[in-house]
């Protein structure tokens, strides 16, 4: 049986937080029907599938540093011309090569390769283009892309099918495509039946260290005011601009002693950080989806966190997990205590977050991806 050929691009890898975690899970879910591929604008990696079905990056050849060559032309044409037409079409070029030499028959968009749909619709007429808005609609429209929203608004119009991961993003995006579907992102850590008997004085967070997206100030001013032994272990990381903003918070608000940082972990690490903890937090001021949340959950572990569609749509708006209200650091510390000093309440919410975490099975998730692709 013929496989049909797909090809997801993603901006960057050098960092693997949520949106490439996902991708390579969702790449090698579909393998054993599709063949496909991933390509990385920034360090022009393409990813293939290897005879384990597993993602690897192809060895380096001629095409890699042709592609090479026109993300450094990029580089020099965006500091000069940020906004211009030039710009997107040296973007799109080794996009174009792939899909050309490879005889792509899908492509899945994220992020800033969003804004190649129209020239990739205008040239392969049969190419089926999807968009998948991995964060919030909200944050696209009015943070990272505002300076482009009419065109966002185009190519989501133009779209073959848009991919969103929450409710309300849903009723945003349908105001301007009715091509859409809702599919949230899989589980992408196996728990091995595992859980977390809730022994310690640890709360586990796990992300990015944007401060603003992360809500990492409120965490901070959070940690501060925590009961006595409790602590707060972060797994995650990011640039060396965001790890010295981070850490110089850290020490702005004499809480050194209260936070663990675990730096980026992955697999038997990550399982560890969530078995020995008692309480996962969040402090977003937005998220896509919340996909660390799902993970937290496979291990029982209670969830409190700040209101924002991915947390809304992953705790069924406080159903499965505590919801304060968006920056509201006093009211996160009354719940966060009530989660920490009544067992009675942590317990509730602990078998609530197992319930949740089965809604995210990865065979679930594949049968909505395999009707769509």
């Amino acid at each position: 049986m013929r496989k049909s050929k797909i090809l997801f691009v993603i901006d960057d890898d050098t960092t693997f937080g949520g949106l490439q975690i996902v991708t390579k899970r969702v790449a090698e879910m579909l393998a054993d029907m599709k063949k496909v591929s991933i390509f990385v604008v920034k360090n022009s990696h393409i990813y293939s599938m290897n005879d384990e079905g597993t993602l690897e990056i192809e060895k380096h050849n001629i095409q890699y540093f042709f592609y090479f060559f026109f993300r450094l032309l990029r580089k020099s044409i965006k500091t000069i011309f940020p906004n211009s037409q030039l710009n997107q079409r040296v973007h799109d070029f080794p996009i174009f090569c792939i899909v050309k030499n490879r005889n792509i028959e899908s492509i899945v968009l994220t992020q800033s390769s969003m804004f190649s749909l129209e020239n990739l619709k205008k040239t392969f007429k049969r190419l089926k283009v999807l968009l998948w808005i991995h964060s919030s609609f909200d944050a696209y429209y009015n943070n990272y892309y505002k300076k482009r929203q009419k065109e966002l608004i185009r190519n989501i119009k133009s779209a073959d099918q848009v991919i969103c991961l929450t409710d309300k993003d849903y009723e945003d995006i349908k105001k301007f495509s009715f091509n859409i579907v809702k599919i949230s992102n899989p589980l992408t850590i196996d728990s091995g039946g595992g859980k977390s008997s809730r022994n310690s004085k640890i709360i586990s967070a796990t992300c990015r260290y944007s401060i603003e997206t992360k809500g990492l100030d409120y965490l901070v001013e959070i940690a501060a005011k925590l009961p006595e032994g409790w602590k707060i272990a972060i797994a995650g990381s990011g640039n060396s601009d965001e790890i010295k903003n981070f850490k110089n918070l850290i020490k702005k608000y004499n809480v050194e002693k209260k936070i663990i940082l675990r730096g980026a972990i992955f697999q038997e690490e990550l399982v560890e950080h969530y078995l020995n903890s008692s309480i996962f937090m969040m402090t977003s001021r937005w998220e896509g989806f919340g996909l660390v949340m799902t993970e937290a959950m496979s291990f029982g572990l209670p969830v409190i966190a700040f209101e924002n569609s991915g947390v809304s749509e992953v705790l069924n708006n406080g159903k499965y997990g505590v919801i304060v209200e968006q920056g509201n650091i006093p009211q996160f510390l009354e719940k966060l205590n009530e989660l920490i000093e009544d067992s009675r309440v942590s317990n509730h919410f602990s078998e609530k977050s197992m319930q949740r975490a089965k809604d995210f099975d990865m065979q679930n998730i594949k049968k909505l991806w395999n009707n769509l692709i």
